[in-house]
């Protein structure tokens, strides 16, 4: 996709600016910037995102080597930008381009059957990615939240599988599972811990595992206890329901959003006409990397009560959040509302100058906005 790079008549007439950059104004007209503008970081960051999608590698095919040094300059000129006392000697050692795709886009191309061999192509462009040590266990991490540490064939010593070598590695250690031992003697030198199932800390060996009822642990997290013996038209539901969502208010404000969102959760089952409540745990869900559930959950809010401007907040974060082009375009529309309802709404001025931001950088050279 060649689309937001430059042309062979482009590259040709493209100058290197001298590296490093001695002064700002110098940086910020290689962004394209006027003198102005020194200073305004949303400008700053705005010019640069597009120059990014000029000049990345990715986006210039023939032109990689020469792309490759013209991204390193404009990178350089938003650290000259923003950066006080900015190093661009030891920034310059430990630079590297980053791939246009994201961690989401190889996810989704893996999901979508695409080749192997192309998939480990782009984890090894971005640094051998490595998920979060518990994504799968504790249903809050998404994957995104992993490393990219180096890649590593050994285990720390405190293991008994220390063993554990790169295929076709000469080194000694001694076998894990000695010739001929019975299962007994296994479990009594390693531990009986280690039979299946027999450890909280692999919930995936249990029947039903992972995210099946109480089947399992999940990443040491301890779900609240909830009122299934209600439901909304019980009598002690609008009770229920008000405790439960000052409980998910104070998870939320202690960091535990996935507490939160539960919390939350019941909260919205047993006052289902609550548009506060739906917004609350919207937040919470957007927190907990539920994004999709935070959007329907803000949605609901608005439903509920189309004059309520925090309603159209979460909403907003929450399509802004998701990040496809559709749902941008939904947050702009969302952010304006809400700077409707409460012109002085400093957090959906915030919003709306990224969603801007992120529209003209991703989408804008996308052609007639036909969504």
């Amino acid at each position: 996709d060649n689309r937001s790079g430059m042309d062979a008549e482009a590259w040709a007439r493209f100058q290197m600016p001298p590296m490093p950059f001695e002064t700002q104004v110098a940086a910020a007209e290689f962004l394209e910037l006027p003198k102005d503008a020194i200073g305004d970081k949303e400008r700053i960051k705005a010019a640069y995102r597009k120059m990014c999608l000029k000049c990345h590698p990715d986006k210039n095919k023939g032109h990689e080597a020469q792309a490759g040094e013209a991204f390193r300059a404009v990178t350089a000129a938003l650290h000259t930008l923003t950066t006080v006392n900015f190093d661009f000697e030891r920034w310059s050692r430990n630079f590297t381009i980053p791939p246009m795709q994201s961690l989401e886009d190889v996810l989704m191309l893996a999901l979508k059957g695409a080749d192997p061999d192309q998939i480990e192509a782009m984890l090894r462009k971005r640094g051998d990615y490595r998920p979060h040590p518990e994504f799968g266990i504790n249903l809050s991490i998404p994957w995104s939240a992993g490393g990219r540490e180096d890649a590593s064939w050994e285990v720390p010593d405190s293991s008994e599988f220390n063993s554990t070598r790169q295929v076709g590695h000469s080194g000694s250690g001694a076998a894990l599972v000695r010739a001929g031992e019975t299962a007994e003697s296994l479990l009594g030198r390693l531990g009986q811990d280690r039979a299946a199932g027999a450890s909280a800390d692999r919930p995936w060996e249990r029947v039903g595992g992972v995210g099946f009822g109480q089947g399992g642990s999940s990443g040491g997290y301890t779900p609240p206890v909830l009122r299934p013996d209600l439901d909304a038209d019980s009598p002690e539901a609008a009770e229920e329901a008000d405790r439960h969502n000052d409980e998910s208010v104070s998870a939320f404000k202690d960091g535990d959003f996935r507490k939160a969102y539960d919390l939350g959760r019941e909260a919205v089952r047993l006052s289902p006409l609550s548009a506060v409540y739906h917004a609350n745990c919207s937040a919470a869900a957007l927190k907990a990397g539920k994004k999709h559930d935070a959007a329907k959950l803000a949605l609901a809010a608005c439903d509920l009560d189309p004059k309520y401007a925090k309603g159209f907040l979460r909403a907003a974060q929450a399509h802004l959040e998701i990040g496809a082009r559709a749902s941008v375009k939904q947050s702009m529309a969302e952010f304006a509302k809400v700077l409707e309802l409460d012109p002085d709404n400093k957090a959906a001025k915030r919003g709306q100058k990224d969603a801007w931001l992120t529209w003209e950088a991703d989408f804008e050279d996308e052609g007639s906005d036909s969504d």
